[in-house]
C-alpha cells in the first residue's frame, strides 16, 4: 500500500512539474513577411499635375533622413524605409518618402 501511495505522489509531483513549464503559446501568429515598398509613381506622368507636390522634395534623394522637413500636415506626407511594412493604401495627394534602412539616406521621393 506505501509503494502504490508512493508512485501516486511521483506522479502528482511530475505532473505539478510539468505544468510549470514554459511553453510557447500557442496563439502566437507567425512573423510578418516583409515585402519591398514601392512608390505608386515616381514622378507625375505628362500632362498630368503633381498633386502630392513631390517634385519640390526630389532634392532629398541621397541626403539623411533626417534633413526631411517637417510638413505642416503630417496627413500628407509619409516616410518609410525601404524593408518595413507600409500601408498598402494610395493616395494621389500624400507624398511618400522612401530611405534605406542600414544607411538612413533617402531613396525616392513620390506620390502615394
Amino acid at each position: 500500500m506505501k509503494r502504490v501511495l508512493s508512485w501516486m505522489a511521483l506522479g502528482l509531483a511530475l505532473t505539478a512539474l510539468a505544468a510549470c513549464a514554459k511553453r510557447p503559446p500557442q496563439w502566437a501568429a507567425p512573423a510578418p513577411t516583409i515585402t519591398p515598398v514601392t512608390l505608386a509613381k515616381a514622378a507625375p506622368e505628362p500632362g498630368k499635375p503633381d498633386l502630392c507636390n513631390a517634385q519640390s522634395l526630389t532634392y532629398l534623394i541621397g541626403r539623411p533622413r533626417t534633413q526631411i522637413p517637417i510638413p505642416v500636415d503630417p496627413s500628407t506626407r509619409q516616410v518609410v524605409c525601404t524593408t518595413c511594412v507600409a500601408p498598402e493604401d494610395q493616395s494621389d495627394i500624400r507624398q511618400r518618402i522612401l530611405f534605406d534602412a542600414e544607411t538612413g539616406l533617402i531613396t525616392a521621393v513620390g506620390c502615394g
